[in-house]
Parts: C-alpha cells; sequence; structure tokens
C-alpha cells in the first residue's frame, strides 16, 4: 500500500468589508492507495481534516519572495503565450489572405483563358481555405484577451 501525506494553506478572501481580513485553513489530507488484495482493483481512501486559523500578517504574507518569483515567472510565461498566440493569429490570417488571392487569380484564369468551360463552383473554389485556420483564429481570439 502506498500513503501520500500532505498539508495545503489556504486563504479564502472576502469582499463584504472593505479592510476583513480573510479566513484562514489548514488542510491536513492523507490519501492511501490499498492494493492487499492483489485483485488488479486499487482501492483509495481519502481522509482530510480541516482546521480554521485565525489570520494574521505572517500567516498572510509567508513566503512573499517565493510568491513574488513565482507571481513573475506566470507573468513571463503568460507573456510567452501571448506572444506565440499573437504570431500564431497572424500566420492564421496571412495563409487565409494568400489563398482568398489565390483563388481570385484562379477565378480570373477561368473566366478569360477559359471562358468556354463553366465557371468553377463553390465547393472547387473552398480547396483554397482551410476551415482549420478559421478554427485557429477563433481559438486565438479567444486567448487573446
Amino acid at each position: 500500500s502506498l500513503t501520500l501525506e500532505f498539508s495545503l494553506h489556504a486563504i479564502q478572501l472576502k469582499n463584504q468589508k472593505l479592510f476583513s481580513l480573510p479566513d484562514c485553513y489548514h488542510f491536513t489530507v492523507k490519501i492511501t492507495f490499498d492494493n492487499n488484495a492483489r485483485t488488479g482493483k486499487i482501492r483509495q481512501h481519502l481522509d482530510s481534516q480541516a482546521q480554521f486559523r485565525t489570520c494574521n500578517r505572517k500567516l498572510i504574507h509567508q513566503d512573499s519572495n517565493f510568491t513574488l518569483k513565482r507571481r513573475n515567472l506566470l507573468v513571463g510565461l503568460d507573456c510567452i503565450v501571448l506572444f506565440i498566440t499573437i504570431i500564431s493569429f497572424i500566420l492564421c490570417i496571412r495563409s487565409l489572405w494568400f489563398g482568398h488571392r489565390l483563388c481570385k487569380e484562379i477565378r480570373l484564369y477561368y473566366s478569360i483563358a477559359r471562358a468556354a468551360e463553366k465557371p468553377l463552383t463553390w465547393s472547387e473554389l473552398q480547396i483554397f481555405y482551410s476551415y482549420w485556420y478559421f478554427l485557429m483564429i477563433i481559438t486565438d481570439l479567444m486567448v487573446i484577451p
């Protein structure tokens, strides 16, 4: 059997009053994975205990240097994701624009050089537009804000 034990400190912020202290909790969690029966099914048992603690400045602001470093790393990661998303958005728009220009040139070619033949249908012109690019543009627009 395997037992995992850890404790968590949680701070619940309240917005009821301007200067109200948040609620602090200390959770002690114990997870046990039991394979003593050797049947291929592992039993899990979760035991958790929560303790309410009075918040004070020391409890709220502990390891502020670590928190600041972690926040800076997350901001840096957000900037990298934003940069990659903007590049993806620009490249998808560019690809759709080139596909549109190629579609216009093909239509013009078929209307001038092959005027005797029937014009291209919409399904034939759809080849120049990749719908994955539309999906990626929508996804990028949802990530950017």
